[in-house]
């Protein structure tokens, strides 16, 4: 093999490390939203009088909802092209995150 990198394993390489920067990123957002959430915990079971058990529930529903999200984004993709569903769905999170 040449020491010299063709143009074309270049830019596969790019395209690997930009894959694997969004994913990682990806995971940054879904800790990001753990954190919050747990943040949160004391002041949604103080302002709602609610017990540990229904706390409980609250963040699990956060996993499954993921879980939900994860096969509604394959179907999109599938109807609609990944473009149209990841900008549909960064749209939705914005929303999400300021409501």
């Amino acid at each position: 093999m040449s020491a010299v990198l063709s143009s074309s394993a270049i830019q596969a390489r790019r395209h690997i490390v930009f894959t694997a920067t969004l994913a990682a990123l990806a995971g940054l957002m879904f800790g990001l939203d753990v954190g919050v959430i747990s943040g949160a915990q004391q002041f949604i079971q103080h302002d709602f009088a609610i017990d540990d058990r229904v706390i409980e529930l609250i963040v699990s529903f956060m996993t499954v909802g993921a879980a939900i999200g994860a096969a509604l984004a394959a179907w999109l993709s599938v109807h609609f092209g990944r473009k149209r569903s990841l900008i549909f769905s960064g749209g939705l999170f914005v929303l999400g995150s300021l409501a």
